[in-house]
């Protein structure tokens, strides 16, 4: 899951770079026609769709991910904090079983799972603020081509 989640990250990245440097294309779209305009900002409301769509997707999964890893880590606190009692303590030497090895075990699941879990998240998350960035750029791309093609319709150009 790391590995989709890097390459996840690093694609989304490059996409993000793309769409950063579309502003001086943009800026040259004001020489065209107002129809032009409107349909420049009419495809990037298209762009803009599937940036929310992707967010959509993302923000959710990354929500769950960090709720198992809470969880996680809460089952090996818990262990731990079970494992140092006097109770136990007690049990184990009362009954010369080994009563802590389920709680070693949930620790050391823990560890198996946390860190993995936690490695594959951190890039998603990262993601997360370069794609709400992305959206409110074409937001402000998207508004400014709405207004200039309407002026430009106006003063008949």
């Amino acid at each position: 899951m790391r590995g989709y989640a890097e390459a996840f990250r690093k694609d989304y990245e490059r996409y993000s770079d793309a769409i950063g440097a579309m502003s001086t294309q943009l800026l040259a779209v004001a020489g065209e026609g107002s129809s032009t305009i409107a349909q420049v900002a009419i495809e990037l409301i298209g762009v803009r769709q599937d940036l929310q769509g992707l967010a959509s997707d993302v923000e959710p999964r990354v929500r769950r991910l960090d709720t198992m890893l809470r969880a996680a880590e809460a089952a090996e606190k818990q262990a731990e904090f079970v494992l140092t009692s006097p109770v136990m303590a007690a049990l184990a030497g009362a009954s010369g079983v080994n009563v802590q090895l389920p709680f070693l075990e949930i620790i050391e699941g823990v560890g198996l799972v946390a860190g993995p879990m936690s490695a594959a998240t951190d890039p998603l998350r990262e993601a997360v603020p370069m794609i709400r960035r992305d959206i409110q750029f074409l937001d402000g791309w998207i508004t400014w081509l709405r207004s200039f093609a309407a002026y430009r319709h106006q003063r008949g150009e």
